[in-house]
């Protein structure tokens, strides 16, 4: 019976544990296009022009997994009004590739990477 249970532990955990690695995933990345949502309306509310780098995005999501980062090649700009310039942001995760959003000039919004 001990054999049994061990059997199935070596055989569930690993999926098990893929599973859960995957949703952490995925709920990292949902939390990383909810803040990139709001940025418009961030510089909007405050009325002037707003700029975000990589440290300062970083605080926005001061709870990513350890080793996790991220990365923006040029520092996000919005106008007072909340248009965008444009830009990137990556995801870093070790041992993964990196997921990138892309955020559309003039109007703000997210491309994730789920919508593509």
């Amino acid at each position: 019976m001990l054999a049994l249970g061990a059997l199935v532990t070596g055989l569930v955990g690993p999926i098990a544990w893929r599973a859960v690695d995957a949703a952490r995933e995925r709920g990292v990345a949902a939390d990383v296009s909810v803040m990139l949502a709001g940025l418009p309306m961030r510089a909007a509310q405050r009325g002037t022009p707003q700029q975000w780098a990589e440290a300062d995005l970083q605080t926005l999501l001061p709870e990513l997994p350890e080793g996790w980062r991220i990365e923006a090649p040029q520092p996000l700009r919005f106008a007072a009004s909340g248009a965008a310039e444009g830009g990137e942001v990556l995801l870093v995760a070790p041992g993964r590739a990196p997921l990138r959003w892309r955020i559309v000039p003039i109007t703000g919004t997210i491309d994730a990477p789920n919508d593509r």
